[in-house]
């Protein structure tokens, strides 16, 4: 599986999967990080979307289609985070359970 990320909205983790179970321990960890920054990405965007509008460079039918679109994002952001934090927890979940295991599970950046 393939994760990039870029700033087009459009194109930005339009190749996430939804079954993250088969992929390795890398793979996560960088689909984390980069959902990470798309999230940053939509803050800072919506951040800008509300100064345009503030200072009367937008309308308000366009604000509110832009900010249609940017909670649609936030919502599916935050769908993709909750999948890719309990494959993580899974993970270390099952390597501290396994007998005899003296692995510590890898941590990924941002998790508990």
């Amino acid at each position: 599986m393939t994760f990039r990320v870029t700033l087009d909205d459009q194109k930005l983790m339009q190749c996430w999967t939804e079954d993250i179970s088969k992929c390795t321990s890398e793979e996560i960890s960088r689909a984390h990080v980069e959902n990470r920054a798309w999230y940053k990405d939509i803050r800072r965007k919506a951040n800008a979307m509300v100064d345009s509008r503030l200072a009367k460079e937008i309308g308000q039918d366009e604000y509110i289609e832009k900010r249609k679109v940017s909670n649609v994002d936030v919502t599916e952001c935050a769908r993709r985070a909750r999948v890719i934090v309990a494959e993580i927890t899974s993970r270390e979940f099952v390597d501290i359970k396994r007998p005899g295991s003296s692995r510590v599970p890898p941590r990924v950046a941002g998790c508990p």
